[in-house]
């Protein structure tokens, strides 16, 4: 996915420059529109001193009918994790510190407004709902 990335920016970098080479010899104005960065990285924290068990769900759809739920993160004590996911998508975020717990805590965010999500079992009691 990276390569595909850097080689999209690169093209579009290539069109840009070469649209404004020939505006030069010719006059006239033809602007090629950078393609829409559609993806960001994204950090999720651990502060607790517990391993986290993480599952990211949303209705944004990757393809026809797949959905870009990340599931089944395992994040240990005091460490992070980046991740790329779709830029403006709505994530729920349920994680827990016991593998068979019966509830998971819940966080909602927006990927166009947040970059690292800090998370702690115990800040949020059952029931309630956040946003980060």
């Amino acid at each position: 996915m990276r390569n595909y990335r850097t080689g999209v920016n690169i093209a579009d970098i290539g069109l840009i420059v070469a649209a404004s080479v020939g505006a030069l010899y010719t006059g006239m104005n033809v602007y090629a529109n950078p393609q829409s960065q559609s993806f960001k990285k994204m950090r999720l924290i651990n502060d607790s001193n517990d391993t986290l068990f993480v599952n990211m769900v949303t209705d944004f759809h990757w393809k026809d009918s797949t959905f870009c739920d990340i599931r089944e993160i395992v994040l240990p004590p005091l460490q992070k994790a980046q991740m790329i996911v779709p830029l403006g998508a709505v994530y729920n975020i349920f994680f827990r510190n016991e593998f068979n717990a019966p509830d998971d805590e819940k966080v909602e965010i927006n990927t166009a407004q947040i970059r690292k999500v800090r998370l702690k079992p115990g800040k949020i009691k059952s029931g309630d709902q956040i946003k980060n």
